[in-house]
């Protein structure tokens, strides 16, 4: 039987031992008796169990009774008190507590005991030979063929190391054939050496993708490094160039671990893609949250500018626009709102342009740069050496010309009178 431990298993052991070496406590839980009893019958000894700090007790002065004593006064003399007695000991907590952790913690799977399992061997540096050699003399070739007889009776004996001493010397006279390899693969396996086994074979598989020794070889040589599922890959492959019941009693002698791990690979392939697709929707959700947040922020902001351009001051028929401030010297227009012709005034493409310039907004936002404007507009001369009140006023003009011609439709009751007219901006100004 071979008394090679499994890795994983060395670790957990190791680990086990720090665990009682840090608290040597644990071996006196009911649940160690067995490992206890095994110490003991290798001539161990189990360390004591560790004593609790004793608990100080606060000394007692004796009592002397007195008048206000409520004890019986028998003899009448001083007496002590009785000290309670020790507490027991308590139970160690954090010891059980270690104990049920380790219990309930999630078991790690372990891997089926494998008893097949060898030693990888390190490091194989095996000569391979020279590459890419097309041509062999006849000569080499003979002798090659006579070192591959003697190296496969070795095999027969047993003889492996012989064996690989006489197939290195075929390989290095004749390096382009691919059974050399498999074949000096094989005495490798048999020697237990897997890795230089699996280097001839990939070797070999390079020269001739059909040689099914290669395979095979290749294939028991991952089944004893524990590499089940690349093993039975390999067998299966060889098993369709060259079928043999010895070779099929090996894969089906791991078919039940490859099945474990084919299941355990698509269990979390399965959680993987559960996973990005959860992430995906995720993803999704919040790109969607975004937009439809941006939409509300645009609409919003929408309103806000709409509800801004419907307050401006002055301009009747709009909220906050009734009666623009300051223009009560232009022939008295005391307020705007409700002129008949306001509404007819506000749908001219031109006053809506206007409307929303910039500059415009300003004038009529702006009392003392409006009244400015306003008497440019009745008096060009007045501005001639100013260039930007007098392009405001050229800009604004025609909107007070149709405000004033809103207004001239009102009559008595509206605005009072036209708008006093003024040099025109066609007119040259002196």
């Amino acid at each position: 039987m071979s008394t090679h431990l499994n890795p994983q298993a060395l670790e957990q052991a190791k680990a086990f031992v720090h665990l009682l070496t840090a608290k040597p406590e644990i071996l006196h839980t009911p649940e160690m008796a067995f490992f206890r009893t095994y110490l003991e019958s290798l001539g161990g000894k189990i360390p004591d169990l560790p004593k609790k700090t004793e608990e100080k007790h606060t000394e007692e002065k004796p009592h002397v009774h007195g008048a206000g004593c409520s004890h019986d006064h028998g003899h009448g003399q001083a007496h002590e008190q009785k000290k309670p007695e020790p507490k027991k000991e308590e139970a160690k907590v954090e010891e059980e507590d270690q104990v049920e952790e380790m219990e309930d913690s999630e078991p790690v799977e372990q891997p089926e005991p494998d008893e097949e399992l060898w030693e990888s061997d390190k490091d194989p540096s095996q000569d391979m030979g020279a590459t890419g050699v097309t041509d062999v003399s006849d000569d080499d070739n003979s002798a090659a063929m006579e070192l591959f007889s003697a190296a496969r009776s070795f095999i027969q004996q047993r003889s492996f190391d012989d064996a690989i001493s006489k197939l290195t010397d075929a390989i290095k006279k004749v390096p382009n054939k691919a059974i050399f390899f498999a074949l000096r693969g094989e005495a490798f396996l048999k020697a237990k050496k897997p890795n230089a086994a699996i280097k001839d074979c990939n070797r070999a598989l390079e020269l001739n993708p059909n040689q099914a020794k290669a395979y095979k070889v290749r294939g028991k040589a991952r089944r004893h490094i524990g590499e089940y599922e690349l093993a039975s890959l390999d067998l299966n492959a060889g098993q369709k160039i060259d079928y043999d019941d010895d070779t099929q009693d090996l894969l089906n002698s791991i078919k039940s671990r490859v099945e474990k791990i084919v299941t355990k690979k698509r269990e979390q392939e399965r959680k993987k893609a559960e996973k990005e697709l959860a992430d995906k929707k995720r993803r999704i959700a919040a790109a969607q949250k975004a937009a439809q947040e941006r939409k509300e922020r645009e609409e919003k902001e929408q309103e806000q500018g709409d509800d801004d351009m419907g307050g401006m001051p002055g301009m009747g028929g709009m909220p906050g626009m009734g009666g623009m401030p300051g223009m009560g010297g232009m022939g008295g227009m005391p307020g705007m709102a409700g002129m008949p012709g306001m509404a007819d005034a506000l749908k001219d493409p031109q006053v809506m342009a206007l409307l929303q310039d910039p500059e415009v907004l300003q004038i009529l936002q702006d009392t003392n740069l409006r009244n400015q404007v306003m008497q440019a507009i009745s008096n060009p001369a007045a501005y001639a050496h100013d260039a930007k009140i007098t392009n405001l006023a050229k800009k604004v003009a025609p909107l007070f010309a149709k405000f004033g011609a809103a207004a001239g439709k009102s009559g008595p009751g509206g605005s009072g009178g036209d708008m006093p007219k003024g040099p025109s901006f066609d007119d040259e100004v002196d």
